[in-house]
């Protein structure tokens, strides 16, 4: 591991030991039901994300309904990830894609090759490398 991998644990670990104590105490103070500081200040906002989204602060979730808000929100994290990995849909002529919309340097970051090219040419190329045996995933963008 490069020197600046090991700094970048350190200052992590440093960080985690720094806000562990403040937040832990100010958990405890909102299990507890004791006053807070951010009520007053953020207690309007809140209020009105309450009114807004149709929620009851009084009222608990059932384990359906917060099965469901579970899996909107992680659909929603899903999509935000991906729409920060693909920066523009459709560009160029429909066919052959910009590398860089497509975060050419994330996929290579994360050891994953790829290459952009016409339909046809995806199709033929992905059945060659399913019947060899590889692992291939294919994203064709049709007009």
């Amino acid at each position: 591991m490069t020197p600046n991998g090991w700094l970048q644990i350190g200052l992590f670990f440093v960080v985690i030991l720094a806000v562990t104590k403040p937040l832990g105490v100010y958990m405890f103070r909102v299990f507890e039901g004791e006053r807070q500081p951010l009520p007053r200040v953020l207690g309007p906002v809140e209020r009105l994300l309450f009114r807004l989204t149709g929620v009851n602060p009084k009222r608990e979730q059932s384990w359906v309904e917060y099965t469901v808000a579970l899996l909107v929100f992680s659909a929603l994290g899903v999509l935000v990830t991906f729409s920060a990995l693909v920066r523009g849909l459709l560009p160029g002529d429909g066919r052959i894609f910009a590398a860089e919309t497509l975060g050419a340097s994330a996929l290579y970051a994360a050891r994953l090759g790829f290459e952009i090219m016409a339909t046809g040419a995806a199709c033929r190329t992905y059945n060659v490398l399913v019947a060899e045996g590889r692992a291939v995933a294919a994203a064709l963008m049709i007009e």
